[in-house]
């Protein structure tokens, strides 16, 4: 009988000590290569925390134009999403017509240069804080203008 606690005495600390091995080498490798604590991060924290609220993982480029962070981001879908619309007052978000704003200055240079706008039919913003869209609220077309890094 004695044996047999030895042994279980010792399994366990074999496997303690495994574990505390294992938790030592990830915080010096990942203080050492912060890419891969990022990494661990992104998997079992961000994501969690995002669906938990609700939001779902997409590319940056979904919600703004930001060439230069291609990264996903938690974003909060609209339930009316990618529904046709003719007017923002159809939308729990925007009625947009176009995805990106970047051509254009102001609102009538888009005008000038799309007169098929003013009937042109839209859908329904997919994403809340969405950047950089042209959309029509009230029979007005309005710019949400891209921003600058």
């Amino acid at each position: 009988m004695l044996k047999k606690k030895k042994l279980l005495t010792y399994s366990v600390v074999i496997v303690l000590g495994a574990f505390i091995s294992v938790v030592i080498y990830f915080y010096f490798y990942t203080t050492l290569y912060p890419g891969v604590k990022n990494f661990f991060y992104r998997k079992f924290l961000f994501e969690r925390e995002c669906y938990k609220k609700g939001g779902e993982i997409v590319s940056s480029n979904e919600v703004s134009f930001i060439v230069h962070h291609p990264d996903e981001v938690c974003a909060f879908r609209y339930s009316d999403a990618g529904k046709e619309c003719f007017d923002g007052s159809e939308c729990q978000g925007a009625c947009i017509l176009e995805r990106y704003s970047y051509g254009w200055r102001n609102e009538s240079e888009y005008l000038s240069s799309n007169p098929e706008s003013e009937n042109k039919i839209g859908s329904c913003q997919r994403y809340k804080n969405m950047e950089c869209f042209i959309e029509r609220k009230e029979g007005r077309i309005i710019l949400h203008h891209c921003p600058i890094e």
